[in-house]
């Protein structure tokens, strides 16, 4: 009589390892063991198949060797193991996430890619993960890219599109980074501003910055280098004395956002920063050093409180916004775009074509010249 899944438990001399008569997969006409395991693991009863005597090789000393190692915790019982199993298989962002952090050195800065991470981070938190939750990433179509769109729009209506595409874009890293590509429907971000200071606007700030940095506050020297060579804020705080040039009056900036090593020329004012610099040198590498001095962190909110200060508008960036100044400046002066271009190092003219603002001033110039034809022919 061959038996079925129907018969009975058999003991064994192990504790907690039983067998059961079964059919063998292969040959319905013999029969085989399936081998049982009972354990308590913490506190909950439970049992589980062990295996199968010719199929999994199983015997009672095996069945009872696992059962030791999970009561030992070096083992977790089969569900709990499975578990496991398919959430590691599962490519979820969360996952995506922690393979491309490995990726990231300590700066936060990732191989080929000099994007700071932790500004990712809370797109992640407040946006991403939410959205996305345990889903599989692999199973994405370009369609669930539209559908962030639509949520994006929706439920945090207060974001401006700029930051929505932000977000996107952060999400398209981590994809193209683990292999998946997919087609991105941006938000149409129409926000590109040329920040320009009046004549007056620009004399008060400049005055002020003077003082302050007579004063010691070396922010204030920054933004007097920013302004007098048009560089980034992140170029002057990394810049090194190694890339000063005093002999040949030059100002190398290294590894910049275009991807190459930038050399402008160092005029009257700005050599008289460095040279003030140099004269209260410290012991650090760094010409406007940070504390015990490293590389001085962002000094955006420093350099508000001094353009507040100097009663600078609001929408103007202390930083960046006097990149944009040196540019239209240069422009008001005659000077060609293809010379500005390459004043900011920028790899494509039409990110110039901003600086081409006509001003007030000469609107009004040239209608005084409209108006002395006028009254010429009068």
């Amino acid at each position: 009589m061959i038996a079925d899944k129907t018969s009975k438990k058999i003991g064994t001399s192990y504790p907690g390892v039983q067998y059961r008569i079964v059919k063998r997969l292969s040959d319905p006409r013999r029969t085989e063991k399936i081998f049982y395991i009972q354990y308590y693991y913490e506190g909950i009863r439970i049992q589980e198949v062990a295996g199968r005597q010719y199929v999994d090789h199983m015997t009672a000393a095996k069945a009872n060797r696992i059962r030791a190692a999970i009561l030992d915790k070096k083992r977790l019982p089969k569900k709990m193991q499975q578990a496991r199993d398919r959430e590691a298989s599962l490519k979820t962002l969360r996952s995506l996430v922690e393979k491309y952090e490995e990726s990231i050195d300590k700066n936060g800065v990732r191989n080929k890619d000099k994007v700071s991470w932790s500004s990712c981070k809370g797109h992640l938190k407040n946006y991403l993960y939410p959205f996305f939750g345990d889903q599989d990433m692999t199973h994405l179509v370009d369609a669930d890219t539209g559908k962030l769109r639509e949520f994006l729009q929706k439920e945090h209506s207060d974001k401006s599109p700029q930051t929505h595409r932000h977000i996107m874009q952060t999400l398209q890293k981590i994809l193209r980074y683990s292999g998946i590509r997919l087609i991105f429907d941006m938000p149409i971000v129409q926000n590109e501003t040329t920040e320009d200071l009046t004549p007056e606007q620009w004399s008060c700030y400049r005055e002020l910055l003077e003082k302050e940095y007579k004063e010691g506050n070396d922010i204030a020297g920054m933004l007097l280098v920013i302004a007098g060579t048009g560089a980034r804020q992140i170029e002057i705080r990394k810049l090194i004395w190694h890339d000063i040039n005093f002999i040949r009056d030059t100002i190398t900036f290294r590894n910049t956002k275009a991807g190459n090593d930038h050399t402008v020329p160092m005029n009257k004012p700005v050599r008289q920063i460095l040279k003030t610099q140099w004269k209260k040198k410290k012991k650090s590498v760094f010409v406007f050093p940070g504390k015990h001095g490293r590389m001085k962190t962002s000094i955006s909110r420093p350099a508000r409180k001094l353009a507040n200060k100097a009663g600078i508008p609001k929408d103007f960036r202390p930083c960046h916004g006097l990149r944009h100044f040196y540019g239209c400046e240069l422009s008001a002066q005659g000077v060609s775009l293809h010379t500005i271009a390459a004043m900011l190092n920028h790899r494509d003219t039409r990110m110039t074509q901003r600086y081409s603002k006509v001003r007030d001033k000469q609107k009004q110039e040239a209608s005084n010249i409209i108006a002395k034809i006028m009254g010429e022919r009068g």
